[in-house]
């Protein structure tokens, strides 16, 4: 397998960057059916990435460098979008959970085994022994 050039590598990270783009304005935009379509593509395209990026030399890679940095910023981007969606999905799923499980018991007891009945007297202190 010959190593990848400059014009090989700059495809990809073109092709890779378009698809970041894509899916973060899908996602942004609520829009994740067709968010999850993209998939296939982007997993695709970072598998070729990582196999063809370590495999080029120093020349090439310092080359590369702008195209490095755009790919780090739209990757960045795309992970506090993918973030955010993920946030708010897992507050929904709680509030969904809590109303569906009703109001939450108590997880406590007092000294007998039994639920409180009223407020906790307040505890004073503790004791220490002096005496040694």
């Amino acid at each position: 397998m010959t190593p990848p050039n400059n014009c090989d590598m700059t495809a990809l990270i073109s092709k890779l960057s378009a698809v970041l783009d894509q899916e973060t304005k899908l996602v942004n935009s609520g829009d994740f059916d067709a968010s999850f379509a993209l998939q296939a593509e982007k997993n695709q395209l970072i598998a070729d990435f990582q196999s063809q990026v370590g495999q080029l030399d120093k020349g090439t890679k310092s080359g590369l460098a702008d195209a490095f940095k755009d790919l780090n910023r739209l990757l960045s981007a795309n992970m506090s979008a993918l973030g955010m969606a993920r946030d708010i999905s897992t507050g929904i799923i709680k509030r969904v959970a809590d109303v569906v499980n009703g109001p939450r018991a108590t997880n406590s007891y007092g000294s007998n085994a039994m639920k409180p009945t009223g407020p906790l007297p307040a505890r004073r202190g503790i004791a220490v022994d002096k005496g040694f």
